[in-house]
């Protein structure tokens, strides 16, 4: 676990830039590397690929290096390789938004095996090299560390046994709020939404957030509150706060989630977040520690969200997402969330974001969510950014396959995310 006497914690805590940590050398970025035989890798203070800390700060650090070797450990030309003095994965290339590239990952396989102690946050071991980032305002941070690629990339879901995951199984510890009301000034109409505050959330200490929309569907058929206290207890996620909101009382949903225009988002971190949350709760302001989601048109509003705000939002979750010209009924200039399949191979540097996608051939339209979803995974994949898309055989309704796969999911988004403040 993480000790206040770790070198590197105390670099990290000071400078919300990336480091680069363990013992032996480390190549963090092909122009930049520092080596230090025997001792702590964390004196190496760099930016991901010659960025800036703050387009570091995707959920992942971008590594365009051969990767590090431990001195005494081994070096895995493919992926991870684990030795007692420390590992490195040697892959070359990069990882974009969310996925730091397999140097990192090589010795955080090398860092659990070989058990040392000059590691990143104990991501590393002895004769390991990884990276985090944090960032946030002062106090109001979360530490992103190399979230691997195990799981990335298109997957083919197996039969889940059950609607309900033995995480969703038990009645939550912590709390979930009434349903309250706020007013939207940039809509002119009211929304109804309900949050769930973790048991283990302590005022003056942050928490991460998370918004999903079609609320009432999260909370209920997914039973969100019940699997984030599983995941929660179970380190699997950070502390996290989330908010289930509804549709506007102006019945426009299709006009709220299918539009690719910032307006819904823009209600969210001007009106939503302040007053309803942020009001009340300590919550962190790095965009690593938040997360939206959503289920059909709800999914891809959390895309769009995350695509017009990179800043704000950097994980992104989708369940059979309408990635589709539903948009144009409404306003005819608006391409829809279709459009996201050019945009996102075409529009360089890729934007920081670690996004999940799940739909099947039964899915609605006679298998042209299935395809879209399709289209999205390869544009994605294409693009690199770090994608999990599970292909199921469920229809557009939830059960099972969503709601089995959710806390799964959860944990691929959120894995290598910390609070410092939440440490034991």
């Amino acid at each position: 676990m993480r000790t206040a006497s770790s070198p590197c914690l105390a670099l990290l805590l000071a400078f919300p830039v990336t480091l680069a940590c363990g013992s032996g050398s480390n190549n963090a970025n092909s122009s930049s590397s520092t080596t230090a035989a025997g001792g702590i890798g964390g004196a190496a203070i760099s930016t991901a690929g010659g960025g800036s800390p703050a387009d570091a700060a995707m959920g992942g650090m971008t590594s365009n290096g051969s990767g590090g070797s431990g001195q005494g450990g081994m070096s895995g030309s493919t992926g991870p390789s684990a030795g007692s003095g420390g590992a490195s994965g040697a892959m070359g290339g990069s990882t974009a938004g969310g996925g730091f590239n397999s140097g990192g990952a090589g010795a955080n396989a090398g860092g659990a095996s070989g058990g040392g102690t000059g590691g990143t946050l104990s991501v590393a071991g002895s004769g390991g090299a990884s990276a985090c980032v944090q960032a946030g305002t002062p106090g109001h941070t979360g530490v992103q560390c190399d979230p691997g690629i195990v799981g990335d990339g298109s997957l083919d879901q197996m039969m889940p046994p059950g609607d309900t995951p033995p995480e969703a199984v038990a009645d939550p510890k912590g709390t979930v709020t009434n349903v309250a009301m706020i007013h939207s000034d940039v809509y002119g109409y009211d929304y109804s939404y309900q949050l769930y505050i973790p048991a283990e959330y302590q005022a003056g200490k942050p928490a991460a957030l998370m918004i999903f929309q079609d609320g009432g569907n999260y909370m209920f058929t997914f039973r969100s509150p019940s699997v984030f206290d599983s995941l929660i207890a179970s380190g699997e996620m950070p502390v996290t706060i989330s908010a289930y909101i509804n549709p506007g009382a102006g019945n426009e949903r299709s006009v709220e989630y299918d539009a690719t225009t910032p307006k819904y988002a823009t209600f969210l971190i001007n009106e939503f977040i302040p007053n309803a949350i942020a009001n009340a709760y300590d919550i962190v302001d790095d965009p690593n520690g938040w997360a939206i989601g959503g289920h059909s048109s709800g999914g891809s509003c959390a895309f769009t969200a995350g695509w017009n705000f990179p800043d704000k939002f950097h994980k992104i979750m989708t369940h059979s997402g309408s990635f589709l010209d539903l948009a144009s009924d409404d306003n005819p200039a608006d391409p829809g969330a279709g459009a996201y399949v050019d945009l996102l191979t075409s529009t360089m540097p890729i934007k920081p974001l670690r996004v999940t996608l799940l739909s099947s051939p039964n899915d609605l339209g006679n298998g042209k969510w299935f395809q879209a979803n399709n289209d999205m995974a390869m544009a994605l994949q294409t693009a690199g950014y770090p994608f999990r898309y599970m292909k199921g055989m469920g229809t557009h309704d939830p059960r099972p396959w969503d709601t089995y796969d959710y806390p799964d999911a959860l944990r691929w988004l959120w894995r290598g995310y910390t609070l410092p403040q939440y440490a034991p």
